[in-house]
Protein backbone atom coordinates (compact mmCIF):
# COMPACT_ATOMS: atom_id res chain seq x y z
CA UNK A 1 0.00 0.00 0.00
CA UNK A 2 1.35 3.63 -0.79
CA UNK A 3 2.77 5.54 2.18
CA UNK A 4 0.72 8.71 2.92
CA UNK A 5 1.33 11.59 5.04
CA UNK A 6 -0.86 11.92 8.15
CA UNK A 7 -2.48 14.98 8.22
CA UNK A 8 -1.85 16.33 11.89
CA UNK A 9 -1.19 19.22 13.92
CA UNK A 10 2.15 20.42 14.00
CA UNK A 11 4.57 20.77 17.15
CA UNK A 12 4.65 23.76 19.37
CA UNK A 13 8.23 24.25 18.84
CA UNK A 14 8.00 23.89 15.02
CA UNK A 15 5.86 27.05 15.68
CA UNK A 16 7.37 30.56 16.40
CA UNK A 17 6.70 31.50 19.75
CA UNK A 18 5.50 35.17 18.63
CA UNK A 19 2.46 32.46 17.13
CA UNK A 20 1.32 31.01 20.18
CA UNK A 21 -1.14 33.37 20.95
CA UNK A 22 -3.04 32.90 17.81
CA UNK A 23 -3.32 28.82 18.28
CA UNK A 24 -3.31 28.44 21.61
CA UNK A 25 -6.83 26.91 23.10
CA UNK A 26 -6.11 29.14 25.92
CA UNK A 27 -6.46 32.03 24.05
CA UNK A 28 -9.56 33.61 23.81
CA UNK A 29 -12.31 32.40 20.73
CA UNK A 30 -12.77 35.89 19.20
CA UNK A 31 -9.43 36.00 18.56
CA UNK A 32 -8.56 32.49 17.38
CA UNK A 33 -11.74 33.45 14.99
CA UNK A 34 -9.89 36.44 13.57
CA UNK A 35 -7.18 34.78 13.26
CA UNK A 36 -8.72 31.60 11.41
CA UNK A 37 -10.54 34.16 9.03
CA UNK A 38 -6.82 35.74 7.85
CA UNK A 39 -8.31 39.20 9.72
CA UNK A 40 -4.91 40.03 11.87
CA UNK A 41 -1.63 41.11 10.22
CA UNK A 42 1.17 39.19 10.12
CA UNK A 43 3.62 38.29 7.72
CA UNK A 44 2.65 35.64 4.71
CA UNK A 45 4.64 32.16 6.15
CA UNK A 46 3.28 33.05 9.80
CA UNK A 47 -0.16 33.05 8.30
CA UNK A 48 0.08 30.07 6.53
CA UNK A 49 1.43 28.39 9.95
CA UNK A 50 -1.52 29.44 11.93
CA UNK A 51 -3.85 28.72 9.73
CA UNK A 52 -3.09 25.65 9.19
CA UNK A 53 -2.50 24.79 12.57
CA UNK A 54 -6.15 26.11 13.65
CA UNK A 55 -7.70 23.67 11.72
CA UNK A 56 -7.16 21.74 14.24
CA UNK A 57 -8.99 23.65 16.86
CA UNK A 58 -11.80 22.83 19.27
CA UNK A 59 -13.94 25.27 17.93
CA UNK A 60 -15.83 23.84 14.42
CA UNK A 61 -16.18 26.97 13.32
CA UNK A 62 -12.95 28.01 13.77
CA UNK A 63 -11.75 25.00 12.21
CA UNK A 64 -13.89 25.46 8.98
CA UNK A 65 -12.86 28.97 9.14
CA UNK A 66 -9.07 28.55 8.91
CA UNK A 67 -9.66 25.59 6.24
CA UNK A 68 -11.50 28.20 4.19
CA UNK A 69 -9.00 30.98 4.17
CA UNK A 70 -6.00 29.21 3.84
CA UNK A 71 -7.61 27.81 0.88
CA UNK A 72 -8.35 31.04 -0.33
CA UNK A 73 -5.36 33.17 0.12
CA UNK A 74 -4.37 35.16 -3.07
CA UNK A 75 -1.49 33.81 -5.31
CA UNK A 76 0.28 36.69 -4.58
CA UNK A 77 0.73 36.17 -1.51
CA UNK A 78 1.27 32.39 -1.10
CA UNK A 79 3.75 31.86 -3.65
CA UNK A 80 7.20 33.27 -1.52
CA UNK A 81 5.89 30.70 0.88
CA UNK A 82 5.81 28.26 -1.27
CA UNK A 83 9.50 28.44 -1.98
CA UNK A 84 10.15 28.13 2.43
CA UNK A 85 11.48 25.31 4.46
CA UNK A 86 8.11 24.47 5.45
CA UNK A 87 7.40 21.37 7.13
CA UNK A 88 6.46 17.91 4.83
CA UNK A 89 3.24 17.81 6.38
CA UNK A 90 2.35 21.83 5.52
CA UNK A 91 3.88 21.57 2.39
CA UNK A 92 1.58 18.77 1.71
CA UNK A 93 -1.59 20.42 2.95
CA UNK A 94 -0.81 22.94 0.43
CA UNK A 95 -0.32 21.08 -2.39
CA UNK A 96 -3.75 19.61 -1.71
CA UNK A 97 -5.99 22.84 -1.22
CA UNK A 98 -4.15 24.30 -4.54
CA UNK A 99 -4.30 21.41 -6.84
CA UNK A 100 -6.56 22.90 -9.40
CA UNK A 101 -3.47 26.17 -8.96
CA UNK A 102 -0.68 25.35 -11.24
CA UNK A 103 0.85 28.46 -11.22
CA UNK A 104 1.63 27.93 -7.23
CA UNK A 105 2.08 23.62 -8.04
CA UNK A 106 5.06 24.23 -9.99
CA UNK A 107 6.64 26.73 -7.59
CA UNK A 108 6.01 23.85 -4.90
CA UNK A 109 7.54 20.90 -6.99
CA UNK A 110 10.45 22.88 -6.85
CA UNK A 111 11.22 23.66 -3.39
CA UNK A 112 13.33 20.74 -1.81
CA UNK A 113 11.42 20.47 1.37
CA UNK A 114 8.57 18.93 -0.39
CA UNK A 115 8.41 15.10 0.62
CA UNK A 116 8.28 12.79 -1.97
CA UNK A 117 5.31 11.42 -1.42
CA UNK A 118 3.58 15.05 -2.09
CA UNK A 119 5.54 14.83 -5.19
CA UNK A 120 3.95 11.69 -6.09
CA UNK A 121 0.41 12.42 -5.23
CA UNK A 122 0.97 15.48 -7.70
CA UNK A 123 2.38 13.53 -10.27
CA UNK A 124 -0.82 11.15 -10.45
CA UNK A 125 -2.31 13.91 -11.56
CA UNK A 126 -0.12 16.91 -12.90
CA UNK A 127 -0.78 18.20 -15.93
CA UNK A 128 1.89 17.63 -19.05
CA UNK A 129 3.86 20.92 -18.12
CA UNK A 130 4.10 19.46 -14.77
CA UNK A 131 4.49 16.01 -14.93
CA UNK A 132 7.45 16.92 -17.50
CA UNK A 133 9.30 19.09 -15.00
CA UNK A 134 8.84 16.12 -12.05
CA UNK A 135 10.19 14.10 -15.20
CA UNK A 136 13.19 15.60 -14.97
CA UNK A 137 13.73 15.24 -11.23
CA UNK A 138 16.09 12.17 -11.58
CA UNK A 139 17.10 12.43 -8.00
CA UNK A 140 13.91 12.13 -6.37
CA UNK A 141 12.52 9.45 -8.80
CA UNK A 142 15.25 7.05 -8.21
CA UNK A 143 15.01 8.06 -4.73
CA UNK A 144 11.20 6.99 -4.97
CA UNK A 145 10.39 5.04 -8.18
CA UNK A 146 6.98 5.08 -6.94
CA UNK A 147 7.22 8.93 -8.74
CA UNK A 148 7.86 7.08 -12.18
CA UNK A 149 4.43 4.72 -11.60
CA UNK A 150 2.14 7.57 -10.97
CA UNK A 151 4.02 9.70 -14.27
CA UNK A 152 3.32 6.30 -16.31
CA UNK A 153 -0.35 6.13 -15.40
CA UNK A 154 -1.11 9.86 -15.83
CA UNK A 155 -2.84 9.88 -18.94
CA UNK A 156 -1.15 13.78 -19.11
CA UNK A 157 2.26 12.33 -19.27
CA UNK A 158 3.88 12.60 -22.59
CA UNK A 159 5.31 9.54 -24.25
CA UNK A 160 8.47 11.18 -24.85
CA UNK A 161 8.76 11.79 -20.55
CA UNK A 162 7.42 8.22 -20.34
CA UNK A 163 10.46 6.72 -22.39
CA UNK A 164 12.85 8.41 -20.46
CA UNK A 165 11.89 7.73 -17.26
CA UNK A 166 11.54 4.25 -18.28
CA UNK A 167 15.13 4.84 -19.35
CA UNK A 168 15.81 6.03 -16.11
CA UNK A 169 14.48 3.42 -13.70
CA UNK A 170 16.62 0.80 -16.26
CA UNK A 171 19.99 2.40 -16.55
CA UNK A 172 19.88 2.71 -12.84
CA UNK A 173 18.11 -1.21 -12.07
CA UNK A 174 15.55 0.56 -10.61
CA UNK A 175 12.16 -1.63 -10.00
CA UNK A 176 8.43 -0.69 -10.83
CA UNK A 177 6.66 -3.21 -9.01
CA UNK A 178 2.94 -1.60 -9.81
CA UNK A 179 4.69 -1.75 -13.65
CA UNK A 180 6.66 -4.97 -13.89
CA UNK A 181 4.61 -5.89 -16.71
CA UNK A 182 5.65 -2.54 -18.95
CA UNK A 183 9.22 -3.01 -17.43
CA UNK A 184 9.52 -6.43 -18.72
CA UNK A 185 8.26 -5.36 -22.42
CA UNK A 186 11.03 -2.58 -22.36
CA UNK A 187 13.06 -5.62 -21.99
CA UNK A 188 12.42 -6.89 -25.41
CA UNK A 189 13.91 -5.99 -28.27
CA UNK A 190 10.13 -5.51 -30.35
CA UNK A 191 9.37 -2.79 -27.73
CA UNK A 192 11.74 -0.60 -30.23
CA UNK A 193 9.67 -0.30 -33.20
CA UNK A 194 8.82 2.94 -34.71
CA UNK A 195 5.55 4.58 -34.35
CA UNK A 196 3.15 5.97 -37.47
CA UNK A 197 1.00 7.37 -34.54
CA UNK A 198 2.17 11.06 -33.56
CA UNK A 199 2.46 11.29 -30.05
CA UNK A 200 -0.98 14.16 -30.83
CA UNK A 201 -2.76 11.30 -31.77
CA UNK A 202 -1.88 9.07 -29.13
CA UNK A 203 -2.53 11.39 -26.46
CA UNK A 204 -5.97 11.78 -27.67
CA UNK A 205 -6.80 8.59 -27.32
CA UNK A 206 -5.22 7.54 -24.50
CA UNK A 207 -6.81 10.45 -22.47
CA UNK A 208 -10.26 9.07 -23.58
CA UNK A 209 -9.11 5.75 -22.77
CA UNK A 210 -8.32 6.15 -19.19
CA UNK A 211 -11.12 8.54 -18.94
CA UNK A 212 -13.79 5.66 -20.13
CA UNK A 213 -15.21 4.58 -16.72
CA UNK A 214 -18.41 6.39 -16.72
CA UNK A 215 -18.76 4.65 -19.85
CA UNK A 216 -18.05 1.50 -19.46
CA UNK A 217 -20.68 1.86 -16.28
CA UNK A 218 -22.99 2.62 -18.60
CA UNK A 219 -21.87 0.28 -21.18
CA UNK A 220 -25.50 -2.21 -21.05
CA UNK A 221 -27.74 0.73 -21.44
CA UNK A 222 -25.55 1.87 -24.47
CA UNK A 223 -25.62 -1.52 -25.63
CA UNK A 224 -29.39 -1.72 -25.56
CA UNK A 225 -29.75 1.51 -27.67
CA UNK A 226 -27.23 0.65 -30.05
CA UNK A 227 -29.42 -2.15 -31.29
CA UNK A 228 -32.45 -0.70 -31.01
CA UNK A 229 -31.12 1.61 -33.51
CA UNK A 230 -29.41 0.24 -36.59
CA UNK A 231 -27.66 4.10 -37.58
CA UNK A 232 -26.30 4.28 -34.46
CA UNK A 233 -25.22 0.40 -34.25
CA UNK A 234 -23.32 1.32 -37.89
CA UNK A 235 -21.86 4.40 -36.16
CA UNK A 236 -20.57 2.60 -33.30
CA UNK A 237 -18.89 -0.24 -35.24
CA UNK A 238 -17.39 2.71 -38.07
CA UNK A 239 -15.84 4.03 -34.79
CA UNK A 240 -14.57 0.95 -32.91
CA UNK A 241 -12.90 0.06 -37.00
CA UNK A 242 -11.54 3.20 -36.83
CA UNK A 243 -9.87 3.10 -33.35
CA UNK A 244 -8.18 -0.38 -34.09
CA UNK A 245 -6.72 1.24 -37.36
CA UNK A 246 -5.62 3.92 -35.23
CA UNK A 247 -4.03 1.57 -32.57
CA UNK A 248 -2.99 -1.14 -35.16
CA UNK A 249 -0.24 1.58 -36.20
CA UNK A 250 1.04 2.33 -32.39
CA UNK A 251 4.15 1.28 -31.79
CA UNK A 252 4.91 -1.30 -28.89
CA UNK A 253 5.67 1.24 -26.24
CA UNK A 254 2.11 2.97 -26.93
CA UNK A 255 0.18 -0.11 -27.53
CA UNK A 256 1.61 -1.23 -23.77
CA UNK A 257 0.78 2.33 -22.05
CA UNK A 258 -2.91 2.01 -23.59
CA UNK A 259 -3.25 -1.85 -22.45
CA UNK A 260 -1.95 -0.51 -19.08
CA UNK A 261 -4.01 2.49 -18.92
CA UNK A 262 -6.83 1.81 -21.10
CA UNK A 263 -10.73 1.22 -20.73
CA UNK A 264 -12.09 -2.35 -21.33
CA UNK A 265 -12.66 -1.85 -25.64
CA UNK A 266 -8.54 -0.86 -25.88
CA UNK A 267 -7.71 -3.82 -23.80
CA UNK A 268 -10.29 -6.42 -25.78
CA UNK A 269 -8.40 -5.22 -28.81
CA UNK A 270 -4.61 -5.54 -27.53
CA UNK A 271 -5.40 -8.72 -25.19
CA UNK A 272 -5.73 -10.04 -29.48
CA UNK A 273 -2.58 -8.14 -30.31
CA UNK A 274 0.24 -10.37 -31.72
CA UNK A 275 3.04 -9.25 -30.07
CA UNK A 276 3.41 -10.98 -26.39
CA UNK A 277 4.36 -7.27 -24.45
CA UNK A 278 1.44 -6.23 -25.78
CA UNK A 279 -1.43 -8.84 -24.37
CA UNK A 280 0.49 -9.23 -21.52
CA UNK A 281 0.49 -5.99 -20.84
CA UNK A 282 -3.61 -5.98 -20.71
CA UNK A 283 -3.89 -8.79 -18.44
CA UNK A 284 -1.37 -7.48 -16.38
CA UNK A 285 -3.48 -4.10 -16.38
CA UNK A 286 -4.42 -2.29 -12.95
CA UNK A 287 -7.22 -1.01 -14.59
CA UNK A 288 -8.66 -4.88 -15.04
CA UNK A 289 -11.92 -5.62 -13.39
CA UNK A 290 -12.97 -9.22 -12.53
CA UNK A 291 -15.74 -9.19 -14.98
CA UNK A 292 -13.57 -8.60 -17.25
CA UNK A 293 -10.86 -11.37 -16.02
CA UNK A 294 -13.79 -13.81 -15.96
CA UNK A 295 -15.41 -13.30 -19.61
CA UNK A 296 -11.12 -13.20 -20.47
CA UNK A 297 -11.37 -17.09 -18.47
CA UNK A 298 -13.59 -18.05 -21.15
CA UNK A 299 -12.25 -16.85 -24.12
CA UNK A 300 -10.85 -19.08 -26.93
CA UNK A 301 -9.74 -16.35 -29.07
CA UNK A 302 -6.95 -14.89 -26.62
CA UNK A 303 -3.44 -16.87 -27.01
CA UNK A 304 -2.73 -19.56 -24.18
CA UNK A 305 -0.23 -17.39 -22.09
CA UNK A 306 -2.97 -15.01 -21.31
CA UNK A 307 -4.99 -18.21 -19.57
CA UNK A 308 -2.21 -19.74 -18.35
CA UNK A 309 -1.40 -16.15 -16.65
CA UNK A 310 -4.96 -15.59 -15.29
CA UNK A 311 -4.83 -19.78 -13.94
CA UNK A 312 -1.81 -18.55 -11.77
CA UNK A 313 -3.51 -15.69 -10.21
CA UNK A 314 -4.96 -17.07 -6.68
CA UNK A 315 -6.27 -13.90 -6.13
CA UNK A 316 -8.70 -14.83 -9.06
CA UNK A 317 -9.28 -18.23 -8.91
CA UNK A 318 -10.59 -17.26 -5.12
CA UNK A 319 -13.74 -16.63 -7.68
CA UNK A 320 -16.14 -19.41 -8.30
CA UNK A 321 -16.85 -17.86 -11.82
CA UNK A 322 -13.41 -17.33 -12.89
CA UNK A 323 -12.16 -21.13 -11.95
CA UNK A 324 -14.97 -22.23 -14.08
CA UNK A 325 -14.34 -20.48 -16.96
CA UNK A 326 -10.99 -21.25 -17.08
CA UNK A 327 -11.78 -25.32 -16.60
CA UNK A 328 -14.05 -25.22 -19.73
CA UNK A 329 -11.29 -23.61 -21.89
CA UNK A 330 -9.61 -25.70 -23.59
CA UNK A 331 -6.75 -23.31 -23.79
CA UNK A 332 -6.22 -24.05 -19.41
CA UNK A 333 -3.26 -25.94 -18.71
CA UNK A 334 -4.45 -29.41 -18.05
CA UNK A 335 -2.62 -29.10 -14.55
CA UNK A 336 -4.10 -26.36 -13.66
CA UNK A 337 -7.55 -27.59 -14.66
CA UNK A 338 -7.16 -30.40 -13.30
CA UNK A 339 -6.52 -28.67 -9.76
CA UNK A 340 -9.67 -26.61 -9.95
CA UNK A 341 -12.21 -29.53 -10.83
CA UNK A 342 -11.84 -30.19 -6.97
CA UNK A 343 -13.60 -26.76 -6.28
CA UNK A 344 -16.56 -27.66 -8.82
CA UNK A 345 -19.50 -28.04 -7.87
CA UNK A 346 -21.64 -31.42 -9.06
CA UNK A 347 -23.94 -29.75 -11.07
CA UNK A 348 -21.24 -28.35 -13.29
CA UNK A 349 -19.04 -31.19 -13.20
CA UNK A 350 -22.11 -33.13 -14.75
CA UNK A 351 -21.88 -30.66 -17.76
CA UNK A 352 -17.87 -30.72 -18.21
CA UNK A 353 -17.91 -34.32 -18.42
CA UNK A 354 -19.84 -34.45 -21.13
CA UNK A 355 -18.05 -31.31 -23.09
CA UNK A 356 -16.53 -31.38 -25.93
CA UNK A 357 -14.11 -28.46 -25.56
CA UNK A 358 -11.94 -29.90 -22.63
CA UNK A 359 -9.45 -32.26 -23.37
CA UNK A 360 -10.28 -36.11 -22.36
CA UNK A 361 -8.07 -36.24 -19.38
CA UNK A 362 -10.37 -33.41 -17.70
CA UNK A 363 -13.53 -34.70 -18.68
CA UNK A 364 -12.28 -38.06 -16.82
CA UNK A 365 -11.57 -36.86 -14.43
CA UNK A 366 -14.73 -34.72 -13.93
CA UNK A 367 -17.05 -38.22 -15.00
CA UNK A 368 -14.58 -39.52 -11.23
CA UNK A 369 -15.24 -36.48 -8.85
CA UNK A 370 -19.06 -36.23 -10.17
CA UNK A 371 -19.64 -39.69 -8.76
CA UNK A 372 -17.50 -38.82 -5.92
CA UNK A 373 -19.66 -35.90 -4.93
CA UNK A 374 -23.21 -37.69 -6.01
CA UNK A 375 -22.38 -40.70 -4.08
CA UNK A 376 -21.85 -38.67 -1.04
CA UNK A 377 -24.72 -36.62 -1.16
Amino acid sequence: MSEKITRDPLPLDAIAAHLHKYIDVSTPLPMRQMAAKAALPMQASDLVYVLYQLQFDTDEEVRAAAHDSLKSLPADVVKPVLQEDLPAVLLHELAVLYSDKMELIEILINNAACHDITIRDIAAKANAEIAERIANQHVRLLRYPEIIEKLYMNPNTRMVQVDKILELAKLNNVKLPNLSAVQEAAQDTAYKADARVSDEEFEAILHDAAHAKEIEDKQDELDALVDNERDARDEEESRRLSKWQMISKMSPPQKVRLATLGGREERTLLLRDSQKIVYMAAIQSPRLSLSEVNGIASSKAVSNEIIAYIAGRKEWTRYYPVVLALVNNPKCPVADALGFLKTIRPNDLKAIQRSKSVSSQVARQAQLLYRQKSAGR
